[in-house]
């Protein structure tokens, strides 16, 4: 008989947070004693976060706004209040490399008492930066994998929960990933949930139970980047020319995006978006275009080199084939060397040159 592990992925906004102005979780205790109840047929229940607020940036803007303070802390009570096990990964950690949980803990040092954050705590806080997914399937798909890999053998079998309470997120993540079982590991039965519970006339909306085929990934982590990957490299994003909002740089590959430090100017939606094998596709082309290139490179050189070469040997041929002019006739016994440093044209002599050579002594000795 398999050991029961569950798993309870919480929204915050519109879902699970108090009302405008209050804190805590007294607000949505009969549904939470509802979960404690259920979680009595579980070895272990873990309970995570899957809002947008994935990064601290979005959770205090969000604050702000709605004025219903962080949901990092509210996830943490409830967790206590469910005797369960609190996971504090976000997307942050997965795209930035950190560990798990570094950045809840980043978020939780910028509070104060009331769970507001403190702009004296944070103004020299470099915020991690995330990814962000209209359709959280990055979300789910990141803790279901998780937690399927921290029970990896077949003695064990996960319910997870996803609550969310906007039906068109759970719409399409229930279709997707009704087409696409091989996401989930074969051990896991995703549940979900609409919360606060919507009605359609007099009838609850709920969701068919979906069962993956996978196997478990223990490389969880790169499995989501890879598909980040595929995402932004596909042909649907491109299409749309996605850039750097700051500098109107083009988004053409992941690592544009990292170096954009993950502002995009429209959002990614892993749903919509994701086209498996489509970075892969992209980096063989950028590769073939480097190569041709190269080729065009030393076609340019080679054909530089030619036209050079010719134009040396024509100027060789017309060298070899001038006659050159004959010498000037240079008399015999003569030290004069035609062209050099020394050559002088012969001039007539003088008369004095004529003279009998008797004289030509030097001064020192015609005076004596």
């Amino acid at each position: 008989m398999r050991a029961k592990i569950s798993g309870d992925s919480f929204d915050y906004d519109g879902s699970i947070s108090p009302p405008k102005g209050l804190r805590g979780i007294d607000t949505h205790k009969p549904f939470l004693d509802s979960l404690k109840s259920k979680n009595k047929k579980y070895t272990a229940t873990h309970v995570f976060i899957n809002s947008k607020r994935q990064s601290v940036r979005d959770d205090k803007a969000n604050a702000k706004s709605n004025e219903n303070g962080s949901c990092y802390p509210v996830m943490e009570q409830i967790s206590h209040y469910l005797e369960a096990r609190f996971e504090k990964l976000l997307m942050p950690d997965i795209y930035n490399g950190l560990k798990e949980g570094e950045t809840f803990d980043q978020a939780i040092q910028c509070l104060d008492e009331q769970q507001n954050y403190v702009l004296d705590h944070d103004k020299n806080v470099q915020f991690f930066p995330v990814l962000y997914d209209e359709s959280k399937l990055s979300i789910l798909l990141a803790q279901t994998k998780k937690l399927s890999a921290e029970y990896p053998d077949d003695h064990y079998e996960i319910d997870f929960y996803f609550y969310d309470d906007q039906k068109d997120i759970l719409d399409a993540l229930h279709q997707h990933l009704t087409q696409n079982r091989h996401l989930l590991c074969r051990r896991l039965n995703l549940i979900l949930v609409l919360y606060p519970p919507i009605t359609e006339g007099e009838n609850l909306i709920e969701y068919e139970i979906i069962t993956g085929t996978g196997e478990t990934d223990h490389n969880w982590r790169q499995s989501i980047v890879a598909m980040a990957k595929d995402c932004i490299a596909s042909r649907a994003y491109q299409e749309m020319d996605p850039c750097n909002p700051s500098t109107g740089t083009p988004i053409r590959s992941y690592e544009d995006a990292r170096n954009a430090q993950f502002d995009l100017s429209i959002n990614l939606n892993f749903i919509k978006h994701w086209q498996p094998g489509a970075a892969d596709a992209e980096q063989e082309e950028h590769l073939s275009a480097g190569k041709e290139k190269s080729k065009r490179e030393k076609k340019g050189l080679k054909s530089i080199f030619r036209s050079s070469f010719s134009l040396f040997r024509s100027k060789e041929s017309q060298r070899t084939t001038t006659p050159l002019e004959p010498p000037a006739p240079v008399e015999p016994g003569s030290n004069n060397r035609r062209g050099g440093l020394f050559h002088k044209e012969k001039l007539p002599k003088r008369e004095s040159e004529t003279r009998s050579r008797s004289t030509d002594l030097p001064l020192s000795r015609q005076f004596l």
